[in-house]
């Protein structure tokens, strides 16, 4: 039986049902694990300890950007149980791991590549640093629109500093994996003023168990 999934909170954030209308695939219900000033309980698939730095170090693999000019502008709605939220930053149901609308693994492309489709979102004026695990950058990617179709092994988010009232960004992009279409893969999340946070994503929900 998968493990239960976690959510990551250390801030306010919003939903975007603009965004979740664009993803090709949906994503379903989970548990919620609350992270507010500590861990509260403990769960099989909870985050990794934390470590005491506000960076991700950075892969020979690539780094990559995405700003105010490649982000698209949504209406904000209150975020859901299942969504991976680590301050500011959001992916729209992912805490239980990337769910295929049959369960199976999406299939590679005649490159090797398989894409699983998934934005990031943030609230006006924000940045979070997503990072690969070093175990992982030989085989895992986050693809931003316009970059490199074998993905990053980190990408720095950075939102419009002004934007509508109950309004907020989000880019296209998601994960991919090379030579194979499931894994369990480690990521750093860091985010100015906190500590850096590590959550494993089971891409699709089950590879971590």
């Amino acid at each position: 039986m998968p493990a239960e999934p976690v959510q990551v909170v250390f801030g306010p954030v919003t939903r975007s049902s603009c965004w979740i209308d664009a993803m090709r695939r949906a994503t379903g219900a989970a548990a919620v694990l609350l992270v507010t000033v500590g861990i509260v309980g403990c769960t099989p698939s909870q985050p990794r300890e934390e470590t005491p730095t506000s960076t991700v170090t950075p892969s020979p693999e690539g780094i990559g950007t995405a700003d105010c000019a490649a982000a698209r502008q949504a209406q904000a709605e209150p975020s859901s149980s299942d969504d991976l939220i680590f301050g500011p930053l959001r992916y729209a149901g992912l805490a239980p791991g990337y769910r295929t609308v049959d369960g199976r693994p999406n299939d590679p492309g005649p490159d090797g590549l398989t894409f699983y489709k998934i934005g990031a979102e943030m609230s006006a004026g924000a940045e979070a640093t997503v990072g690969i695990g070093e175990s992982a950058r030989g085989y895992a990617g986050i693809v931003v629109e316009n970059g490199r179709d074998g993905g990053y092994s980190q990408v720095t988010y950075r939102s419009c500093a002004d934007l509508p009232p109950d309004t907020m960004n989000w880019w296209v992009g998601g994960f991919v994996l090379r030579g194979r279409d499931s894994a369990c893969v480690p990521l750093d999340i860091a985010v100015p003023g906190e500590r850096v946070a590590h959550f494993d994503l089971a891409i699709p929900v089950g590879a971590c168990d």
